[in-house]
């Protein structure tokens, strides 16, 4: 699909047009309003990404040949309802998400912000120590997740989850040349020049 194409080169507004035309000309189109809804939802459009993930949501039932998405909708909607100030729909989706995916420590810590909103403390205690446990200890795990919330526009994710990658390893190249990128599309620009000389640096690229 050339919307991911677009998105992996950064170029997201142009992706979203694509994933909006692919729409237009079949509206069961799936994973164009899958993954239209992780561009919205990166820009903090969260009423228009819960609109394209309610029907992604809808299609999901119809086609089992995409079952693998059912988690990651879920989450995403989940999401977008604690962003628009609905935690108790957040908390239905992320139990969706939890039992089609059981081990994503990003779906526990987003239920647990849920559960602290209606005031279930404990319950959100507890699936903040399950995200602890299955955090992944894997550098390149972190670096994936950050280097596709990067493709899909999601800068300040993308900053988090490379800053992750960095922690277990300090000398990731990668991380800190893909955060570098990260923090100067969110306009963080003291951030992306010290990320862009350790780059030099790890590299062994003279100074400029």
């Amino acid at each position: 699909m050339r919307g991911n194409e677009l998105a992996n080169a950064g170029r997201v507004e142009e992706a979203k047009q694509e994933y909006l035309a692919a729409i237009a000309l079949d509206p069961e189109h799936l994973k164009a309003r899958f993954n239209l809804a992780g561009i919205l939802q990166g820009r903090g459009e969260h009423a228009a990404a819960l609109t394209q993930l309610d029907a992604a949501v809808v299609l999901l039932d119809k086609d089992p040949a995409y079952a693998y998405i059912k988690a990651p909708a879920f989450l995403m909607r989940g999401r977008a309802r604690l962003a628009l100030g609905s935690p108790a729909g957040a908390l239905e989706d992320l139990d969706a998400s939890v039992s089609h995916d059981p081990k994503n420590w990003a779906t526990y810590l987003a239920r647990a912000q849920a559960y602290r909103r209606l005031g279930q403390v404990e319950d959100a205690e507890r699936d903040e120590r399950r995200a602890e446990e299955l955090r992944p200890s894997d550098p390149y795990v972190h670096y994936n997740e950050g280097s596709a919330h990067l493709a899909a526009g999601r800068y300040k994710e993308a900053i988090a989850a490379l800053s992750r990658a960095i922690d277990i390893k300090p000398d990731f190249i990668q991380a800190y040349n893909n955060r570098a990128i990260a923090y100067l599309r969110d306009g963080q620009i003291e951030n992306a020049r010290r990320d862009q000389q350790r780059v030099r640096e790890l590299s062994g690229t003279p100074p400029r």
